[in-house]
């Protein structure tokens, strides 16, 4: 038995908040976005020792399946599985554990790409329940703009499980994501993550307090290499 597993059940279209996640041209749309960002963050870990699942809703696999074959395959520790069959794998994946670090990441974000290494790497207090990172970016992926951001409870932590409470189902009194900072909790230090703003983000638009968060013009892609 190893000591902890991650998994990572990634929401793409399983979740109905518009029609749209059924069209043909949004999803195409979708799966560029997550295949530039997301994934291709997920395939340069520094760390592959994890599990990372796109949720699709069932009904929609044909036109899933023909979308990822004009991508190179994913390695299989990286995968699109339809929902109702998420669970059953993501348990098989974690099965052989003692604890499970449940991964809060949306399909069109980043995370850095030692983030995996160095969550396993903590030593954790006892009792904590998440392990939150406040601090990242935001990226105009439209007009090539980047600003640094934090958030008091972003959509970016990893949930503490023992693995056999996580199989049976526990949850954390959870409404949103900005719940989480209420659990007993850690916080990962450093700029850990990437916002990517596009053109269709239902609730996310690049906004900057402050001119100094900018980062320069020639400063961005060498941030954005710490990502993808």
């Amino acid at each position: 038995m190893k000591d902890i597993s991650i998994i990572l059940e990634i929401p793409f279209n399983n979740r109905e908040y518009s029609k749209q996640i059924y069209d043909p041209k949004w999803i195409n749309y979708r799966m560029d976005i997550t295949m530039k960002y997301t994934a291709q963050c997920l395939r340069k870990q520094t760390s592959s020792d994890f599990t990372a699942l796109f949720l699709y809703k069932d009904e929609t696999e044909p036109i899933i399946q023909e979308a990822l074959a004009r991508y190179e395959a994913l390695p299989p520790h990286i995968r699109f599985v339809p929902a109702t069959g998420a669970r059953a794998i993501a348990t098989e994946a974690i099965r052989d554990s003692a604890l499970t670090y449940s991964v809060r990441l949306d399909s069109d974000n980043m995370f850095s790409k030692d983030y995996m290494e160095r969550l396993r790497g903590r030593v954790l207090k006892p009792g904590t329940q998440a392990i939150v990172t406040k601090q990242g970016y935001i990226y105009d992926s439209v007009r090539h703009r980047l600003a640094t951001i934090g958030y008091p409870s972003p959509s970016f932590y990893a949930l503490v499980f023992k693995t056999e409470e996580f199989i049976a189902g526990k949850k954390y009194p959870l409404r949103t994501h900005h719940d989480a900072i209420r659990l007993r909790h850690e916080l990962m230090p450093g700029r850990n993550f990437v916002v990517v703003v596009h053109k269709t983000n239902a609730l996310n638009a690049f906004t900057v307090r402050r001119p100094s968060d900018l980062v320069p013009k020639d400063q961005i892609d060498g941030v954005l290499e710490r990502f993808i």
